[in-house]
C-alpha cells in the first residue's frame, strides 16, 4: 500500500467521522425514516470514496450537506410518485369501486401494465403495495436481497411511468 493510499484512507475516515451523524440527522429530518436516512448517507459516502482525493477541499461541510439534501429530496420525490401509483394500484384491485370514465381508463392502463410484469415483479408490487410490507420482508419471502426487491419495484414504477407518460 502506498503512502498516498494511506493518507486517503485516513483523510476519508476523518471526513466520515466528523460528518456522518450530522448528515444522518439532516437526512432524517427530510425523509422521516431512520433506515432510509442511513441508506442515503451511506450511499453518499460510498460515491464520495470513488472520487475522493486527500488534497481536495471540495468535500467540505457545505458540499456534503447539499448532497444529502438533494439525495433526500430525490428520495421523497420518488416516494410521492410511488405512493401515487400505489393508490392507483389499490383502486385498480378493488372489487366494487365505482369510478368515472377517467379513473376507469387509468385502471385499464394499470391492469394492462400489471399483466405485462413478470411474476416476481408483480409479487413484489403486490406485497409492498397491497400488503404494506417493507422491502426486507418481501426479500425474505422471495429469497432475494432487499436490493433485488427494490429493482423489481423500480422496474414496475418505470413501466407505470412509461404507460402514463410521466417524466422523472
Amino acid at each position: 500500500m502506498s503512502k498516498r493510499e494511506t493518507d486517503k484512507e485516513k483523510d476519508f475516515r476523518i471526513l466520515f467521522e466528523e460528518n456522518y451523524s450530522k448528515l444522518y440527522y439532516a437526512s432524517l429530518t427530510i425523509v422521516g425514516d431512520e433506515a432510509e436516512a442511513r441508506n442515503i448517507v451511506d450511499d453518499l459516502f460510498a460515491s464520495l470514496w470513488e472520487k475522493f482525493d486527500s488534497g481536495s477541499q471540495i468535500f467540505n461541510s457545505s458540499y456534503l450537506f447539499t448532497s444529502v439534501r438533494h439525495r433526500s429530496l430525490d428520495y421523497m420525490k420518488r416516494m410521492r410518485v410511488r405512493d401515487d401509483y400505489a393508490r392507483a394500484f389499490l383502486v385498480s384491485n378493488e372489487e366494487a369501486v365505482v369510478v368515472d370514465d377517467i379513473d376507469e381508463e387509468r385502471m385499464r392502463i394499470i391492469s394492462h401494465v400489471m399483466g405485462k410484469m413478470s411474476k416476481q415483479t408483480r409479487f413484489a408490487v403486490d406485497q409492498c403495495y397491497m400488503e404494506g410490507k417493507k422491502y426486507a420482508e418481501v426479500a425474505e419471502l422471495m429469497g432475494i436481497s432487499r436490493e433485488g426487491v427494490k429493482k423489481h419495484i423500480v422496474k414496475a414504477l418505470k413501466m407505470m411511468r412509461e404507460a402514463f407518460n410521466v417524466r422523472q
